[in-house]
């Protein structure tokens, strides 16, 4: 049989196009780009999807060129710039996501010259863009300087994500920079990473933004007054500590009411934002999750951001109360925490502590303290910090982090527990 017959009666050329669509797609690799921002194609060349397979007949071109979602998030630096112009002239006139990287980024290894060439490139088709994911050397400042002042009306990003690498940055540009971003009425979601400080937030358009991720040193001061703003957001994440352990904080008098932040569903707070005593100046009554590390201990702030949040169904809690360095949480201390009212009737709990992972084994001997109800328990290991954590909730239950659970008086002990505990012996 000649192979134009063999295509002509393949199975797979009488599948429905959306299945035909969808395994297109799982054929495609695609990874996270800059914190875990927007998955990008990376590897983009004749022999990759989609372009491997717009060559094999008429109807698969056909439907991958009809498919957006093929063409939708790419990572170009990789490629050369006569590539990506060929890239271009093929692929649908379709929005798409956009990853710049430069050598100042991690263990990148692309010119930075050659990243400058391609971002210029895709300048041509800006209007196509529907996010931005970059890291801004002293060029690239100055490149997204000029970008944003003469094409704003054609520049329709909703997501910015945003790096400062190198140390040749001058402030003017960047402030420059940032006191731009209010005129991108299209921008709704912000990840900023800004480790060493290098310019100011309070121009960021805080009020316009509806996810809001940023890591830069932020103190309990300076959060007051973002969170303030932050009135048309549904996530907010602040996450990286402030070097400035013992300032001050500035303490407006209590509003009444308390300010209300109506939208916000998610709230991640760092230590430095002294989770505790900030949260007395609003209420969230749609609050879903809260993730915060404990500055200093307090049941009963605790409970009142709580209180606050009457729709909260999962908390996250770090303890690491910089007031007891040599002196971390007992298990008295643990078991407060799990027993509070507050906190027990919440459908999913996260709790884990300073040197957690020295005093594991000790906590669950001392688990039957006399006269102490305790809920069900489980302790697994967090995916990202390693340490064990303790709580509840359904998602935990089935987690192959699991390392024992808890119930009735009863221990049992999972396959993991063993591999754990001669670690931390």
């Amino acid at each position: 049989m000649r192979p134009k017959q063999q295509n002509q009666i393949a199975f797979i050329d009488h599948l429905p196009v959306e299945l035909l669509c969808h395994i297109f797609e799982l054929s495609q690799e695609r990874v996270p780009t800059y914190n875990d921002f927007h998955a990008h194609l990376r590897l983009m060349a004749p022999n990759q999807s989609p372009l491997n397979i717009i060559q094999v007949s008429r109807l698969w071109r056909a439907v991958a060129l009809g498919s957006p979602s093929l063409w939708d998030s790419i990572h170009p630096t990789l490629s050369s710039v006569a590539f990506m112009k060929r890239w271009l002239d093929i692929s649908p006139k379709v929005p798409f996501h956009l990853s710049i990287a430069t050598g100042s980024v991690g263990h990148s290894r692309y010119p930075v010259e050659h990243a400058r060439s391609i971002f210029q490139l895709f300048i041509g088709v800006v209007d196509r863009w529907k996010s931005l994911s970059i890291a801004l050397d002293a060029a690239f400042a100055e490149d997204m300087v000029t970008l944003i002042s003469t094409s704003r009306t054609r520049l329709h990003i909703e997501d910015l994500n945003v790096i400062f690498a190198g140390h040749d940055h001058t402030p003017s540009t960047l402030e420059r920079f940032v006191s731009l971003l209010p005129s991108l009425g299209s921008l709704k979601r912000l990840k900023w990473t800004d480790e060493r400080r290098k310019v100011s937030v309070e121009n960021i358009p805080w009020s316009q933004l509806e996810v809001i991720d940023l890591a830069s040193p932020i103190s309990a001061n300076q959060c007051l007054w973002c969170l303030e703003r932050c009135t048309s957001a549904t996530m907010v994440s602040f996450t990286i500590d402030s070097s400035s352990r013992n300032e001050v904080l500035w303490s407006p008098p209590l509003p009444m009411p308390p300010i209300s932040l109506p939208k916000l569903t998610s709230l991640t707070l760092s230590r430095s934002c002294d989770p505790m005593r900030v949260a007395k100046y609003f209420v969230f009554p749609s609050l879903h999750y809260l993730n915060v590390e404990i500055q200093h201990r307090d049941h009963a702030e605790l409970q009142r951001m709580i209180i606050a949040a009457p729709g909260l169904k999962t908390l996250v809690v770090h303890e690491f109360d910089l007031r007891k360095e040599e002196n971390p949480a007992s298990d008295t201390d643990i078991i407060d925490y799990l027993t509070n009212p507050y906190i027990s009737r919440l459908p999913q709990v996260e709790v884990t502590f300073r040197q957690a992972h020295n005093r594991g084994l000790h906590f669950i001997d001392n688990l039957r303290r006399p006269h102490t109800v305790l809920p069900r328990l489980l302790c697994w290991v967090g995916r990202r910090c390693g340490l064990p954590y303790i709580g509840w909730g359904p998602k935990i239950e089935t987690s192959d982090a699991l390392i024992w659970k808890y119930a009735d008086g009863h221990l049992e002990y999972t396959p993991r527990y063993e591999v754990w505990a001669k670690k931390r012996i």
